[in-house]
């Protein structure tokens, strides 16, 4: 197809390496990582000329939110290794910007590459290459740790020539740093994706559901060790004594701990008789479980970020979740919610009874606030523009 010649304009390339074998079509691909397609499309809307280039079992081109996406097959696995480099990737890459008339030279565009994932070294690297200079390069955090013999030998090499790396909170980029892998001054806090929830009247969710609680919790995660599942359900037991009319709602997709799950819930008629094991609802179907819920509970030991936090607070259920880096940062440093130490029940159970002592209506409108006022696409967006095309 024709595609339209970029002159003097910012220009920003989405790179994403690794995708799930499972998903078949590109649609189906953009619906699990809506992230791309709704940062690309704020961006765009800021007025940089966005491109997406996936790779993918099968070649496509789509319009997507507005957005170029291609998806470009080549011969490595679904998500590559460290040592891997996508040959006919990076050649479609450079072929396709070219036809479109954006080339790589000072003075005819701010040009900047997003990729994702720092577990792809030789193929950043190669692709720079590819493509030349002058270019912005920022690599993505998703939670990945500096581990193995591959990454601790080409990523000090390969992240030199990386302009920016964005992490949801410094503090995620230390272990990076201690491997040379990273420079502290080239990290940039920024959020590694927002929520595509939106809040309903709490009553018609409840009421659309048939679920009720005084309160209604909510839990939704895998159900793992770093989950920690049974550590919610020691403190919703205590919780229960106090508040008979509580009930917990889980919601999961993968469920390595379901047994046991389980056989802690059969044990204890309280518990039976108050905790549903919902198992995985439709991305579609998933604000209705937030707006419905008092209180959202969590208990991972860490994480990148917390999608699933940014959704309860998109909808206005009131983040009681562990207090590790990335949540520290999505509460406002808990100005909303409470945080609780990983593992420890009993902090946990004096957390929602703190909670419990608040004014619930108000703090669930201030979660709604704080994610429109700092977490909203559109916000996350913004602060990564100003990564991308800074006056050097």
């Amino acid at each position: 197809m024709s595609l339209p010649q970029q002159s003097s304009q910012q220009v920003l390339i989405m790179v994403n390496y690794g995708y799930q074998d499972e998903l078949n079509s590109p649609k189906q691909l953009l619906q699990r990582y809506f992230m791309l397609g709704s940062w690309l499309a704020s961006c765009q809307q800021l007025g940089a000329k966005a491109y997406l280039f996936q790779r993918f079992h099968s070649d496509h081109h789509l319009e997507y939110n507005g957005i170029d996406c291609y998806f470009i097959r080549d011969r490595l696995p679904a998500k590559p290794r460290p040592y891997h480099i996508s040959l006919r990737f990076h050649q479609r890459i450079k072929q396709t910007l070219t036809a479109a008339g954006i080339h790589i030279r000072r003075g005819t565009s701010a040009v900047c590459v997003h990729m994702h994932s720092l577990l792809f070294p030789l193929c950043c690297r190669h692709l720079q290459k590819i493509l030349g200079q002058p270019i912005k390069w920022v690599l993505q955090h998703h939670a990945e740790q500096p581990e193995g013999v591959w990454l601790k030998i080409f990523s000090p090499w390969a992240n030199k020539y990386i302009d920016g790396f964005f992490f949801s909170n410094k503090v995620l980029a230390r272990d990076w740093i201690k491997t040379k892998a990273v420079k502290a001054k080239q990290v940039f806090e920024v959020m590694e994706c927002s929520s595509n929830c939106a809040a309903q009247e709490q009553a018609e969710a409840r009421k659309a559901l048939q679920q009720h609680g005084s309160p209604l919790l909510l839990w939704t995660a895998n159900l793992d060790e770093n989950k920690d599942p049974l550590t919610i359900l020691s403190a919703f037991t205590a919780f229960r004594q106090l508040y008979p009319q509580s009930r917990l709602l889980m919601l999961f997709r993968f469920s390595p701990l379901l047994e046991k799950v389980q056989e802690k819930i059969a044990a204890d008629s309280d518990l039976s008789s108050s905790v549903s094991l919902l198992g995985q609802v439709g991305y579609q179907e998933i604000s209705a479980y937030y707006s419905a819920a008092d209180i959202f509970v969590q208990g991972s030991h860490r994480e990148g970020s917390g999608i699933a936090i940014l959704d309860a607070l998109a909808c206005g259920a009131i983040p009681v979740v562990t207090d590790i880096p990335s949540f520290n940062t999505l509460t406002g440093n808990g100005s909303v919610g409470a945080l609780w130490p990983c593992g420890d029940d009993q902090a946990l159970l004096q957390a929602l009874l703190a909670l419990m002592a608040k004014d619930l209506p108000k703090e669930r409108a201030a979660c709604i606030e704080l994610f429109q006022r700092c977490w909203s696409q559109e916000k996350i967006a913004a602060k990564a523009m100003e990564v991308y095309f800074d006056a050097d």
